[in-house]
Protein backbone atom coordinates (compact mmCIF):
# COMPACT_ATOMS: atom_id res chain seq x y z
CA UNK A 1 0.00 0.00 0.00
CA UNK A 2 1.44 3.57 -0.87
CA UNK A 3 0.85 5.79 2.03
CA UNK A 4 -0.04 8.98 1.29
CA UNK A 5 -0.93 12.00 3.59
CA UNK A 6 -4.60 11.03 3.99
CA UNK A 7 -4.54 7.23 3.95
CA UNK A 8 -1.64 7.64 6.64
CA UNK A 9 -4.13 10.20 9.02
CA UNK A 10 -6.98 7.73 8.13
CA UNK A 11 -5.00 4.81 9.11
CA UNK A 12 -3.65 6.48 12.44
CA UNK A 13 -7.50 8.15 12.91
CA UNK A 14 -8.61 3.79 12.83
CA UNK A 15 -6.01 2.85 14.77
CA UNK A 16 -7.09 5.31 17.65
CA UNK A 17 -10.71 5.43 17.51
CA UNK A 18 -11.76 1.88 16.50
CA UNK A 19 -8.89 -0.73 17.33
CA UNK A 20 -7.90 0.96 20.65
CA UNK A 21 -11.19 2.53 21.33
CA UNK A 22 -10.04 5.99 21.87
CA UNK A 23 -11.26 9.19 21.35
CA UNK A 24 -8.64 11.34 19.40
CA UNK A 25 -9.32 14.45 21.91
CA UNK A 26 -9.57 12.16 24.23
CA UNK A 27 -6.12 10.03 24.13
CA UNK A 28 -6.04 8.56 27.79
CA UNK A 29 -3.31 6.48 27.36
CA UNK A 30 -0.06 6.14 25.28
CA UNK A 31 0.20 4.93 22.26
CA UNK A 32 3.30 2.73 21.32
CA UNK A 33 4.88 1.40 18.07
CA UNK A 34 3.24 -2.17 19.14
CA UNK A 35 0.07 -0.59 18.81
CA UNK A 36 0.85 0.26 15.06
CA UNK A 37 2.88 -3.48 14.14
CA UNK A 38 -0.42 -5.68 16.27
CA UNK A 39 -2.61 -3.74 13.58
CA UNK A 40 -1.19 -3.98 10.33
CA UNK A 41 0.78 -0.59 10.05
CA UNK A 42 4.22 -2.18 10.71
CA UNK A 43 4.71 -0.41 7.22
CA UNK A 44 4.36 2.84 7.67
CA UNK A 45 4.92 3.54 11.35
CA UNK A 46 8.33 2.19 10.59
CA UNK A 47 9.13 4.08 7.30
CA UNK A 48 7.07 6.76 7.06
CA UNK A 49 6.96 7.71 11.12
CA UNK A 50 10.12 6.17 11.70
CA UNK A 51 9.23 4.21 14.76
CA UNK A 52 8.00 7.26 16.56
CA UNK A 53 3.76 6.67 17.44
CA UNK A 54 4.14 10.62 18.50
CA UNK A 55 5.19 11.61 14.86
CA UNK A 56 2.30 9.68 13.88
CA UNK A 57 -0.17 11.58 16.51
CA UNK A 58 1.39 15.02 15.45
CA UNK A 59 0.76 14.36 11.99
CA UNK A 60 -2.98 13.08 12.28
CA UNK A 61 -3.47 15.71 15.10
CA UNK A 62 -1.52 18.79 14.37
CA UNK A 63 -0.57 21.00 17.37
CA UNK A 64 -1.68 19.30 20.32
CA UNK A 65 1.70 18.59 21.10
CA UNK A 66 2.55 14.50 22.09
CA UNK A 67 5.06 14.15 24.20
CA UNK A 68 6.68 10.59 24.25
CA UNK A 69 7.33 8.73 27.47
CA UNK A 70 10.26 7.30 29.01
CA UNK A 71 8.61 4.01 28.44
CA UNK A 72 7.63 4.41 24.46
CA UNK A 73 11.15 6.01 24.05
CA UNK A 74 12.78 2.16 25.36
CA UNK A 75 10.80 0.70 22.94
CA UNK A 76 11.32 2.83 20.12
CA UNK A 77 15.23 2.56 19.80
CA UNK A 78 15.15 -1.66 20.45
CA UNK A 79 13.35 -1.38 16.59
CA UNK A 80 16.53 -0.09 15.66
Amino acid sequence: MYWDDESRRKATKRLIEEKLSIGLKHISRKIEVKDFVKNGLNGMIHVRFYNCPYKAMDFTCPGRNFVPSFNNALSMSKHY
